[in-house]
């Protein structure tokens, strides 16, 4: 059995990936960390070092890299999706945040997309 450890972000600020993660989404902050520059260059090849927030909520852990030098945006497919009973109570919170709401009808059901500050995708399923 796999079982997935963390998904890993990044995030221009902390101001950011806290009022998203934390504040909007309800995750929890477990604890941050520092990747130091050189670590970072044998990892992913960036010369920067990284500060780290771990959000965590029942079995799901963000990892988002904090740096404003890092804007490279060439994948857009890249994105997580979290399952919640009541998704409506979570898109009018992102609604009155300012959260640009993407909702596609299937003819069955809506698939919803949102952007975090950082333009990292996220989609949102309603828990059956």
């Amino acid at each position: 059995m796999i079982k997935l450890n963390h998904l890993a972000l990044h995030a221009a600020s902390k101001k950011n990936a806290v009022k998203f993660y934390n504040e909007l989404l309800e995750f929890e902050i477990a604890y941050e960390f520092r990747v130091e520059k050189e670590l970072a260059k044998k990892i992913f090849n960036l010369e920067v070092d990284l500060n780290v927030v771990m959000f965590k909520k029942n079995d799901i852990s963000i990892e988002v890299f904090i740096s404003p030098e890092i804007s490279d945006r060439k994948n857009p497919i890249n994105h997580f999706c979290i399952d919640l009973k009541e998704r409506a109570k979570l898109i009018n919170r992102l609604k009155e945040n300012g959260i640009k709401i993407l909702e596609i009808d299937r003819g069955d059901h809506t698939t919803i997309f949102v952007k975090d500050y950082d333009s990292n995708i996220i989609e949102i399923k309603e828990q059956a």
